[in-house]
C-alpha cells in the first residue's frame, strides 16, 4: 500500500507561528522567512479538506486567520511536537557553539528567588564558569534533562509525571513544599470579595464552588496535580474555570485586575498585597512540592564538582 500523506513539521510550526502572531499570516511569514506565495499555498491545505486534514483547521475572518473547532482541537498537541522539535534542534545547534559548563532551567520565580541567591554564592567561588539558565515550561525542563539538554531543573511535577515525561529514571529531591493558595483582590466585584474574606484562613476544594477561578495552563505540574486532585473529591463539573494562564507573575496580575480566584503556589502569592486562603490538603494527599532533578550519576560514571557544588548552594537557598 501507498505510504498516506503526513503532516510536515514544516506546516506544523507554520500553524504555531500564525496563532503567535495572533492569526496575521505577514507576520507570520517573516517569522519563517517564507514568501507570501509559500504562506499562502501552506494556509490553503490547512483551510480545506484534504488527505491530510478531514476537516478545515483554519478559516479567515477579516484580515486574520482564526482556527475552526478541529483546528482548536489538534493545536495542543501540535504545540508540544513543535517544541519538542525546536529543543532537539538547538540541542544540534548547540553543539558547534561552545556549550555552557552548567546549564540550568527553573521557572521564573525560582530564577528572580532562591536559584540566583545560590548563583550568586557559585560566583564568587566559580568565577570562571559559564552558566546558563533557562526558563522554560516544566515538561521542556524534564525532558531537557533527560536528554542532557540541562544539567538541573526545578519543577513542581510529581515524581511519577517526572518519570512519564522524561521516560528514563532521574534523580528526583524535594526542595520544600510549597502549598497552593486561593488569592483574591480588593478589585473583585463585591459579592465574590465578601464571600471569599467570610472563607476561614484554610479551606478545601469544596470551598472554591461557585468562584470564577484563575488557573496555571493544563500542561502545568501544578495543574495536573490540582485537576488529579478535583477529580478524587467529585468536583470536576462543580468547579468555574474563568481563566488559565501561563506563569505565576501573569496570573497574579490577572488576579490583581479582578478577574477571579487565582489559585497559585504560597511563594509566588508573597508580597503580593492580595487575599489568601490556603487550599487545605485532603485526606492522603500528598502537599505541592517543589523538586530538584539531575540525571543519575550512574549516566556519566562521575558528577562534575562544581555541579554537585551547585546543587548543594541550591538546597541551601531554597525556602524553608
Amino acid at each position: 500500500m501507498p505510504r498516506p500523506p503526513r503532516l510536515s513539521l514544516d506546516m506544523m510550526e507554520t500553524l504555531v507561528i500564525l496563532f503567535e502572531c495572533e492569526g496575521d499570516a505577514s507576520m507570520a511569514a517573516d517569522m519563517l522567512e517564507i514568501n507570501q506565495p509559500s504562506m499562502s499555498k501552506r494556509l490553503g491545505i490547512l483551510q480545506h479538506s484534504n488527505p491530510l486534514a478531514r476537516y478545515p483547521w483554519l478559516e479567515k475572518q477579516g484580515k486574520l486567520w482564526v482556527l475552526t473547532h478541529e483546528g482548536e482541537r489538534n493545536l495542543p498537541a501540535i504545540r508540544d511536537i513543535v517544541r519538542t522539535a525546536r529543543n532537539l534542534q538547538e540541542d544540534l545547534d548547540e553543539r558547534v557553539e561552545r556549550a555552557p559548563d552548567i546549564s540550568i532551567a527553573c521557572g521564573q520565580l525560582a530564577v528572580q528567588t532562591f536559584v540566583r541567591h545560590a548563583l550568586l554564592k557559585f560566583r564568587k567561588r566559580n568565577p570562571e564558569l559559564r552558566i546558563r539558565v533557562s526558563t522554560p515550561r516544566g515538561e521542556e525542563r524534564i525532558l531537557g534533562v533527560a536528554t542532557g539538554h540541562y544539567d538541573v531543573a526545578i519543577v513542581t511535577h510529581d515524581e511519577a509525571d517526572i518519570l512519564n515525561i522524561a521516560k528514563r529514571p532521574l534523580h528526583v529531591e524535594n526542595l520544600f513544599e510549597d502549598p497552593w493558595v486561593a488569592t483574591c483582590s480588593n478589585k473583585a466585584p463585591k459579592e465574590i470579595r465578601q464571600k471569599f474574606e467570610s472563607l476561614p484562613g484554610k479551606i478545601t476544594f469544596a470551598d472554591l464552588v461557585g468562584f470564577p477561578l484563575l488557573l496555571p495552563e493544563p500542561d502545568a505540574g501544578m495543574r495536573k496535580k490540582f485537576d488529579r486532585a478535583v477529580i478524587a473529591a467529585g468536583l470536576q463539573d462543580k468547579l468555574s474555570v474563568r481563566m488559565e494562564l501561563g506563569g505565576w507573575n501573569t496570573l497574579l496580575e490577572f488576579v490583581k485586575d479582578g478577574w477571579g480566584i487565582g489559585i497559585v503556589s504560597r511563594q509566588s502569592s508573597l508580597n503580593q498585597k492580595l487575599m489568601t486562603k490556603e487550599l487545605q490538603a485532603e485526606k492522603d494527599w500528598q502537599p505541592a512540592a517543589v523538586r530538584l532533578i539531575t540525571r543519575p550519576i550512574d549516566d556519566d560514571q562521575t558528577e562534575s564538582t562544581s555541579l554537585q557544588e551547585l546543587t548543594e548552594l541550591i538546597k541551601e537557598a531554597s525556602p524553608k
